[in-house]
């Protein structure tokens, strides 16, 4: 049985999605988030402990209203979604793993966040975000 994605485009995401992670995201989630929005359309969502955000506007509000906080990535698994056409996959699965702190906080806690990248042409952007922070 052949396989639905070759070696070569594993590789791309897995590279990808990391330097996604720590080279943009996260380091721009932390000081800068003005500069997320353009990873964001009308049809993307986001889903942070619960509370959604659909599209860029709301998503903006959301992000923007969450506390000052560092993460520490303990790992990245990325990889292509297989398109059923042939050619490049479309899409990227990246699933994060790590810790946060809150300012204010003297402790970490655990969260785990995926994000659904769908390629538009020339870029990719964030169609889905899920984020989990565990404990209290």
């Amino acid at each position: 049985m052949a396989a639905l994605v070759s070696d070569e485009a594993i590789a791309t995401a897995s590279s990808a999605g990391i330097s996604f992670v720590k080279e943009y995201f996260y380091p721009n989630l932390e000081g800068n988030i003005g500069a997320l929005g353009p990873i964001y359309r009308e049809s993307s969502s986001l889903i942070w402990n619960g509370e959604e955000g659909k599209g860029s506007a709301a998503i903006g509000a959301l992000l923007t209203k969450l506390p000052p906080c560092k993460h520490e990535i303990d790992g990245v698994s990325a990889l292509p979604v297989p398109s059923n056409g042939e050619g490049t996959p479309s899409q990227l699965s990246v699933t994060v793993m790590g810790r946060i702190k809150f300012e204010g906080s003297t402790r970490d806690r655990t969260f785990s966040e995926v994000f659904v990248l769908q390629n538009d042409g020339s870029t990719y952007f964030i169609s889905t975000q899920v984020r989990r922070v565990l404990g209290e």
